[in-house]
């Protein structure tokens, strides 16, 4: 969970930074940074993260950063879009029943880096040039 998190997060850096905002990119930033200290907590201590209700406040930080982006900054509807779906496509992930955790857990992220990849370029195709 958070592996893909971090993907999309550090995405959204990305993608609100070319926008225009290079304050609502630094708070998605220190999101990423939160959930790289959460993704090694959960490493060490697996039992403490078995619930899963994480998704909730994360998803609503980064919703409000999309929003926020697209409404303040010139973040483009389709890269907030492609950023929220790339979670519910790491779901589609073809995982065998007997492979092991890390390799499911490698497929799910790189599916999911797909869309992000696509909404950061989309973003930087119509980012405003910086002629100065």
């Amino acid at each position: 969970m958070f592996s893909i998190m971090i993907i999309v997060c550090a995405g959204t850096a990305i993608s609100l930074m070319l926008a225009g905002s290079l304050l609502l990119g630094q708070l998605a930033c220190v999101l990423s940074a939160i959930l790289i200290v959460f993704f090694l907590a959960e490493m060490a201590f697996p039992p403490l993260f078995a619930c899963g209700v994480e998704a909730i406040p994360l998803s609503l930080l980064c919703s409000g950063l999309w929003l926020s982006g697209h409404f303040y900054a010139e973040l483009p509807i389709v890269s907030a879009l492609l950023l929220a779906l790339a979670p519910a496509v790491a779901l589609f992930a073809p995982v065998k029943e007997n492979s092991s955790q890390w390799r499911a857990l490698a497929y799910r992220t790189a599916l999911a880096t797909a869309p992000v990849i696509v909404a950061v370029a989309i973003a930087f195709h119509l980012s405003s040039p910086l002629d100065y």
